[in-house]
């Protein structure tokens, strides 16, 4: 398990992208029913997101607030502003994808450990890249 540990802390400080919050542009609001519609607030226009009284509050620059009662809310989703282009090579390069836990579950081309995997966050080791993938 130690091994484990120190294998994903070397992994991660690898890692050569890093995203912070100040690079995200859009929050989506996904609801709990299916048939309402996805709200999307431009941070920029947010002064103030807090959360009380079993409600999202969300105060505009322009001073109006949005009350959402977060039993409403299925997902909150932060979205970049542009894809980011990360340090994969070819998909025939062999790989090896782990867990945020530094569990080894998948080896091989890359393209075909990728697919095989279920949706979550993989740490992707590729010769001398290591990157953090998400996969959708």
């Amino acid at each position: 398990m130690k091994t484990r540990i120190l294998l994903l802390a070397a992994m991660l400080a690898g890692i050569s992208h890093c995203v912070s919050a100040d690079d995200y542009s859009t929050l989506y609001v996904l609801p709990a029913e299916v048939s309402q519609p996805v709200e999307e607030i431009t941070l920029a226009d947010i002064s103030s997101l807090t959360f009380s009284g079993g409600k999202m509050h969300v105060t505009m620059s322009n001073s109006s607030v949005k009350d959402i009662a977060l039993v409403d809310i299925h997902k909150l989703i932060f979205q970049l502003p542009t894809t980011v282009s990360l340090p994969v090579a070819t998909a025939s390069e062999q790989c090896e994808v782990f867990t945020l836990s530094g569990q080894k579950v998948a080896s091989g081309n890359k393209a075909d450990a990728l697919r095989q995997l279920p949706k979550g966050i993989y740490v992707v080791k590729d010769g001398h890249n290591v990157v953090k993938v998400t996969k959708r």
